[in-house]
Order: structure tokens, then sequence, then C-alpha cells
């Protein structure tokens, strides 16, 4: 799967968006690690698909697995800091935990 652009993604999760509208998938997606232009360390590129502006985040590391360690724990800062009531509509396996 490329998704935006010519970016790898090496790891996904696929939620479930529950409202009164019905049930809609929320994507997190994990990038890659690839290494910065300068030679300085590595990035991952994130993005979260379904909840409105899909930017691209690139989060650097020392090395590819401190980028890609870093990336995960950007993205479950990024779910804890929803709105608490969005956050509460989202299920992964049909529960409330979001494994990540």
């Amino acid at each position: 799967m490329n998704f935006p652009g010519a970016i790898e993604v090496v790891a996904s999760r696929k939620l479930q968006l529950i409202s009164d509208a019905g049930e809609n998938e929320v994507e997190i997606c994990v990038g890659k690690p690839l290494p910065f232009p300068d030679g300085t360390g590595f990035y991952c590129p994130i993005w979260i698909r379904g909840l409105g502006e899909e930017k691209v985040q690139r989060i650097g590391g020392t090395d590819s697995l401190q980028a890609l360690q870093l990336a995960l724990n950007v993205l479950h800062a990024r779910l804890m800091t929803l709105d608490p009531e969005l956050l509460s509509s989202l299920r992964w396996n049909g529960g409330k935990h979001l494994g990540i």
C-alpha cells in the first residue's frame, strides 16, 4: 500500500468511528523509515486517515529504530489528545482499547 505519494506503508491499523450517523473507518499509518537527506538520522512519516485533515508528519530519530519508536509514540499521543467524545467513539476489534 502506498499513501500519500510514494510513501511505503510498513504498518497500519484500522479503527471504527461509531456515531449516530453510522460507522466510519479511521486508519493510522506509519511509513517506512527513511534517511534524512543530510545523513543526520532517519524519519518515519505518519498520518491518520478519516478524522479530517490528513497531514503527514515526519518523526525523526538517530536511527531507523528510534524513528519508528517515536513515530508510534506520537501516534499514541495524537489519539489520546483527541476530543474526549471523539476518542470514546473509536473502536479497535470491537473494544475501546485502541492497542497503541
